[in-house]
């Protein structure tokens, strides 16, 4: 994971006007003026889209994969896509083993369905 991060820091290098920047605060901050986040397989994908910056997801282990550009080529165009079906995804992986044994989610999905008719 180290060697691909280098590799991956060295290739953004050589691109004219890309800061790599590790020193912000918190990630809503790096992301107030970003163009493109740039991620192997972090979880910062997420927060990027979420900010509504778009992503490039180099490895296929990113939560983010699915709707991320892939190759760092992209980096003057990249693309936004359509995060509304990867978002119901991700928020219906957000359910502890104790709401699942307690009936929450049960009557979330149960709620969900009969407002929908």
């Amino acid at each position: 994971r180290e060697e691909s991060l280098r590799l991956l820091q060295a290739e953004l290098a050589c691109i004219p006007s890309i800061e790599i920047d590790t020193g912000f605060a918190s990630i809503r901050q790096a992301l107030n003026n970003a163009w493109a986040t740039v991620t192997l397989s972090s979880g910062a994908s997420i927060d990027s889209l979420f900010e509504g910056v778009p992503v490039i997801a180099t490895s296929s282990a990113s939560p983010a994969y699915e709707v991320a550009d892939h190759d760092v080529a992209c980096i003057e165009y990249p693309t936004l896509y359509d995060r509304g079906l990867w978002l119901n995804k991700l928020a219906s992986c957000q359910w502890s083993r104790e709401e699942f044994k307690n009936g929450a989610v049960w009557d979330a999905l149960a709620r969900t369905m009969k407002a929908r008719g």
